[in-house]
């Protein structure tokens, strides 16, 4: 994170640490903007990679659309392959990292 977004942490805390009501509409700017600056799950992924649902289908949204669980371990923006990498060199389309709960199932095996 740089500076300026550390700063306008320390700033937010302070305003609504300090002067809850009359900082109320700053705390409100300053949230929006630190959510437009939080990194994308992908920018940030561990070494072993991230388990995700992976699709090459146009739709990868519908619960319908059987989908596969892949570890990724890179994104590549604009590449004609597709943009999310597994350690064995597999491309895909689409991907959507799984839930707390969804990683709890694949690695016990409980339906």
């Amino acid at each position: 994170m740089t500076k300026e977004l550390e700063l306008l942490k320390k700033i937010r805390t302070f305003a609504k640490d300090h002067y809850p009501m009359q900082m109320h509409g700053l705390v409100v700017e300053i949230d929006e903007v630190l959510k437009e600056h939080e990194p994308k799950w992908y920018e940030n992924l561990p070494e072993q990679g991230r388990l995700c649902w992976v699709s090459d289908d146009d739709v990868p949204d519908n619960p319908n659309v059987r989908r596969d669980i892949r570890a990724i371990v890179a994104y590549v923006e604009g590449d004609s392959k597709g943009a999310y990498r597994t350690a064995f060199r597999g491309w895909w389309r689409y991907a959507i990292p799984l839930t707390d709960e969804e990683i709890k199932q694949f690695l016990t095996g409980a339906p």
